[in-house]
């Protein structure tokens, strides 16, 4: 029994170290890529480019900010990254693994989907929206939570 409570004992703090590496790179990529962004300037004609806001779910009233980067990779399709914070304090990192579809509407786009995340991150969520040059709002749900996304264009530092 003392041996297989050594080794859960030795284990821990590496599984820990292993979760955080994790964890930082992530973050530090998005970091990175959205100082990039913020540097190339925010276009006033596309939505492309950095972007800064807020979550907030209509489930249980949990909130944070929401940073993103939209970038093009064909005709009217995007991919789309988002960093949002968790009670201040959890950060993570989503990446669209599946390009947003827009769809011309009023000066801008709209778009609606499906992407599942993982059982972890709550499975699969539904998503539609409106993006123009200046603003972008979405809807959220799935299993268990719904809510929104709304960001605008950050002030460059």
């Amino acid at each position: 029994m003392k041996r297989i409570i050594s080794i859960r004992s030795n284990l821990l703090p590496v599984l820990a170290a292993f979760v955080a590496v994790l964890l930082l790179t992530g973050c530090s990529s998005f970091n990175r890529d959205y100082k990039k962004a913020l540097l190339v300037g925010v276009p006033t004609d596309s939505i492309e480019g950095p972007w800064i806001g807020t979550w907030q779910s209509d489930a249980d009233s949990h909130h944070g900010e929401l940073r993103g980067i939209i970038t093009k990779v064909g005709e009217n399709i995007y991919a789309t990254r988002f960093k949002a914070t968790y009670h201040f304090l959890f950060n993570f990192t989503y990446t669209s693994e599946v390009p947003f579809e827009m769809q011309p509407h009023n000066g801008g786009y709209e778009f609606f989907g499906t992407k599942k995340l993982g059982w972890l991150a709550g499975g699969e969520y539904t998503y539609e929206g409106r993006v123009n040059s200046e603003r972008f709002f979405s809807t959220y749900k799935n299993k268990w939570d719904h809510g929104t996304f709304e960001m605008k264009r950050p002030n460059a530092k």
